[in-house]
């Protein structure tokens, strides 16, 4: 990645994204929250989506650069036994994480996870995993829902008109339909089922390396056919010290 890139991808993305999460945080019960606090807390409010969709991008590409070296490094050899035990080989690993991204038809970014211990899926330490647009790895932003029924919105109005878009949502919010049968959102039985149940977190994974294959990322340097040559490159610039520290931690 060049300086120019660098520039546009880490620098002004970066600012304008972190800007964007601020604008809609300060002042309110979420403000000095980090982004991935934000993202999963916002992932199932859709009056919250652009919130996620800022604080998710910001987080993922904070984490895209910190898996980066601006110099080669070697994998170190437990990682690389532990890639082995679930890849067969590292250059399977990298065939199939590369293979991965190339395919990935948009934009978006790709990752090698990390499954908890104690996982269902128990016969596995790593996988790759795709996520489109501002998607999130994380299991806690996975059940994203439609929070608002627009059929029963209108009882929100009853008593007083809103001032501000903000205040709309937050009436839509707290407002409870009459009859909420057939209702969806947040007053529909799985909604309020989900209000006293965490997401389904049986198979807790853990980002590990993340790779940003959205077009600005690549295109401007690389050019339309450039994007296995971006994913080469940033793949032999992985900082896998980095990643072995991620690994140890969970």
């Amino acid at each position: 990645m060049g300086p120019q890139d660098f520039d546009r991808a880490w620098t002004k993305q970066q600012k304008y994204l972190v800007d964007q999460m601020n604008d809609r945080t300060t002042g309110t019960v979420d403000e000095g929250k980090d982004a991935k606090t934000l993202l999963i807390e916002n992932s199932r409010k859709a009056d919250k989506a652009a919130l996620f969709n800022f604080a998710s991008m910001a987080h993922n590409n904070h984490f895209f650069f910190e898996s980066l070296s601006p110099q080669p490094v070697q994998i170190p050899h437990l990682l690389s036994s532990l890639f082995q035990q679930d890849f067969s080989s590292i250059e399977s690993l990298k065939i199939e994480f590369l293979a991965t991204g190339r395919a990935m038809f948009g934009p978006g970014f790709i990752w090698i996870v990390k499954l908890a211990a104690g996982s269902k899926v128990a016969e596995s330490r790593f996988r790759i995993l795709a996520t489109y647009l501002a998607g999130s790895p994380y299991p806690g932003a996975h059940q994203r829902r439609q929070g608002v029924d627009m059929n029963t919105q209108g009882i929100a109005y009853q008593s007083r008109s809103p001032k501000s878009e903000q205040e709309a949502s937050e009436m839509i919010q707290q407002a409870r339909p009459a009859n909420s049968v057939g209702v969806m959102g947040p007053h529909s039985f799985l909604a309020r089922q989900a209000e006293t149940q965490s997401p389904d977190l049986a198979t807790t994974l853990y980002p590990v390396v993340c790779i940003n294959v959205w077009e600005h990322a690549w295109l401007p340097q690389h050019g339309f056919e450039g994007k296995e040559a971006y994913l080469e490159a940033c793949w032999n610039h992985i900082n896998w010290e980095e990643v072995q520290h991620r690994a140890e931690l969970i």
